[in-house]
């Protein structure tokens, strides 16, 4: 169950290619009610603009994080974990899963780095590097509220905190075929990124405790092969 959870992770997170001062906790202000207001358009509204441009100053951002995953190819259902992320703008993000099992998920700005410590002692665990291609992946450019960079999508305002982003064309699209992001318009913070694939697959994201501007040990983007790691290739 372990390496399917993790294979899970490196499929649902890394397709679909495509900030101020002290910390800034974001969990215990109430959330907005959402009014409902539909619209699509190829511009990005004037609120998304608003916490991209929030989280643009920041060149950190750190949360908590839940995730909801369905495959069904892999007879997987709204399997769940949950654990902590990492971003460092431009393009470099640490995804590290606590629960069930352990999991690192690195991008180094060019590669993705995966490793899956060992179950118990005497066992092997798994790790491997493989080179992105194209640009970063939508849920990571969604977390880090780079709504700019989704050109290709139309957006669609559903309610005054809830939006949904479509591909113009499937092409290029990398199998995404909706997206929707929630937001708390009061403190403009992003608390949950949804995206669903063709084919069936779904993942959902909720994002929590909020943080930004805090400075990282140098090195958390990174990670040679631990000694008690097994090397597999991609």
């Amino acid at each position: 169950m372990k390496f399917l959870t993790c294979s899970l992770i490196l499929c649902l997170f890394c397709v679909g290619g495509l900030s101020a001062g002290s910390a800034d906790t974001a969990v215990s202000t109430p959330r907005a009610k959402g009014k409902i207001s539909k619209k699509a358009t190829s511009k990005v509204p004037q609120m998304l603009l608003e916490i991209e441009k929030k989280y643009s100053k920041s060149k950190t951002l750190s949360a908590h994080f839940t995730q909801s995953v369905t495959k069904p190819e892999w007879n997987v259902t709204g399997q769940q974990s949950s654990g902590m992320i990492y971003v460092r703008r431009p393009n470099q993000y640490r995804w590290e899963t606590k629960e069930p099992n352990e999991h690192l998920l690195i991008f180094t700005g060019k590669s993705f780095i995966n490793y899956s410590p060992p179950f118990e002692n005497g066992d092997r665990g798994e790790y491997s590097v493989q080179k992105a291609k194209g640009q970063p992946p939508l849920l990571s450019a969604l977390l880090m509220g780079s709504f700019s960079s989704a050109k290709e999508m139309t957006v669609e305002s559903i309610t005054d905190v809830r939006y949904a982003l479509t591909p113009k064309s499937t092409k290029g699209a990398g199998g995404v075929k909706r997206a929707e992001i929630v937001i708390d318009s009061l403190r403009k913070v992003i608390e949950k990124v949804s995206i669903e694939f063709e084919g069936g697959n779904k993942t959902e994201v909720s994002l929590s405790s909020i943080r930004f501007g805090d400075q990282f040990p140098k090195g958390l983007f990174d990670l040679q092969k631990p000694a008690n790691a097994d090397q597999f290739k991609n």
